[in-house]
């Protein structure tokens, strides 16, 4: 972990995941694919006086797919198929509690492409964030059947799929809770306001 920024109230630390990137080139591998997984346990603790209000979890999706094409007069191809994907996942365990927070997921990437997904659950004092994230990619030949006057040659092209994601960044939200003097005050003031708006009707 590398803390990025710690800003009026916002706290942005860079996470090394652990995943790697993944490529399948069916003129190395022939049909099929590969993926990775890996997954993290994070401990933290909130001082007393703040609350993290939401987190934000974001991350850049670098993918690439290709199919080979090629022009001819008096040929069929059958279609191959390319795809990509990546997800982070994460939790949060307090007290003896487990609460799944939204997925980021991106799939079909061909180029760059950022995620992010936000849990506006309010946490106080110690807390675990489980934190996971998983590369797919699968890839399957085009075949192209050419007419050379007595059959069909045939010829298998190109497919490939890769996809890496990086800069994985936690994005927390802190702000202070506010004293219970504060809370009375608050109250306080709601109820002048409806004590007022009742004298308006009268």
């Amino acid at each position: 972990m590398q803390l990025l920024s710690d800003t009026d109230g916002l706290v942005r630390i860079g996470m090394a995941v652990g995943t790697w990137g993944e490529r399948w080139d069916t003129d190395m591998h022939g049909d099929g694919g590969i993926g990775n997984a890996a997954a993290h346990l994070l401990t933290g603790i909130v001082r007393q006086g703040y609350r993290i209000t939401s987190m934000t979890l974001g991350a850049v999706v670098n993918g690439s797919l290709y199919l080979e094409t090629r022009d001819c007069d008096q040929c069929e191809t059958a279609p191959g198929t390319v795809d990509n994907s990546a997800t982070l996942n994460w939790s949060i365990l307090r007290g003896g509690e487990h609460a799944v927070l939204p997925t980021a997921y991106a799939s079909h990437v061909d180029g760059v492409q950022a995620v992010s997904v936000t849990s506006r659950l309010p946490l106080e004092g110690p807390f675990q964030l489980a934190l996971g994230a998983e590369n797919t990619v699968a890839a399957s030949s085009p075949v192209q059947y050419v007419w050379n006057g007595w059959n069909w040659d045939q010829t298998i092209l190109q497919a490939s799929a890769a996809v890496e994601l990086s800069n994985v960044v936690l994005s927390v939200q802190v702000a202070p809770v506010p004293e219970p003097s504060s809370y009375a005050m608050v109250l306080a003031g709601l109820g002048v306001a409806g004590w007022m708006v009742r004298r308006r009707r009268i």
